[in-house]
């Protein structure tokens, strides 16, 4: 569970530099709420393929500086955003 604290965080400082290149004045506090969800979700993706870099051994691996698993992991937020009340059309997504 540490390990997952210590990807928390890299993973919000890495959304944080992105989004605010973007958008002036952007709440955080709602995306950080689902870090860890779409992390858990990226995690049980990558433990499916057979990606020589990321499930080395059968052993997922969250690399934050390769694209293809930042990729999948935009995509589980994006998804988990989306997925809570408010969050579509009119919510954090139309920000």
């Amino acid at each position: 569970m540490n390990q997952l604290c210590v990807g928390h965080r890299e993973i919000y400082k890495q959304l944080e530099r992105q989004l605010q290149n973007f958008f002036v004045n952007i709440d955080l506090s709602v995306i950080e709420s689902k870090i860890d969800e779409a992390y858990k979700r990226c995690i049980a993706a990558i433990s499916a393929s057979n990606n020589k870099y990321l499930n080395p051994d059968g052993t997922p691996r969250f690399l934050l500086k390769h694209s293809g698993c930042w990729s999948i992991f935009l995509y589980y937020l994006s998804n988990s955003l989306r997925n809570i009340s408010g969050g579509g059309r009119n919510g954090i997504l139309s920000q």
